[in-house]
């Protein structure tokens, strides 16, 4: 298994920082290509927000909208976006989210296909958690990502920070 680094969100340079500089982007995902490379797509709005209540986060919905999904190339970020089919399907969701203790399970929808993931997170501090998981993008219906040669692989890491009320 080939993890990348950095949600959702997927596709194709050889640029690994993202374009925010002054703190990271509420949605990275990293990905590796193959033979070679990778890049970061990266979203800087998250909508939803989890709660937490003792040890235990929960939220309803977490979603980004395709449309503010950033490879940092437009082209390529233009690919993202037709092999998301952001018309039909405008955002990526994760629902039924429940954590304790660094580890969690959420429903994650991207092109209307809904699967249940596992993860992991870190509290931040400040009403921030920051959860990481590996999506395996042909779950999805996404596959063939190539180009001259060089292909997206099949899995991807997101990380996703997400502001939560509660303490």
């Amino acid at each position: 298994m080939k993890i990348l680094s950095g949600f959702l969100a997927f596709f194709l340079i050889f640029i690994t920082s993202p374009i925010y500089s002054d703190s990271p982007p509420p949605i990275s995902i990293a990905v590796s290509m193959t033979p070679m490379g990778s890049f970061t797509i990266v979203a800087a709005k998250v909508s939803g927000k989890g709660s937490r209540k003792g040890a235990f986060f929960s939220a309803t919905e977490i979603s980004v909208a395709v449309a503010d999904l950033d490879s940092q190339i437009p082209l390529r970020t233009t690919h993202l976006k037709e092999k998301l089919e952001e018309k039909t399907f405008p955002t990526v969701s994760a629902t039924q989210i429940s954590a304790q203790q660094g580890k969690g399970t959420a429903k994650i929808t991207i092109r209307g296909i809904s699967k249940d993931l596992s993860f992991s997170y870190t509290d931040l501090g400040k009403n921030l958690a920051q959860a990481s998981f590996t999506l395996k993008l042909s779950d999805f219906g996404i596959s063939g990502i190539k180009y001259l040669g060089i292909g997206v692989d099949d899995e991807v890491l997101v990380t996703a920070t997400v502001p939560y009320e509660g303490q």
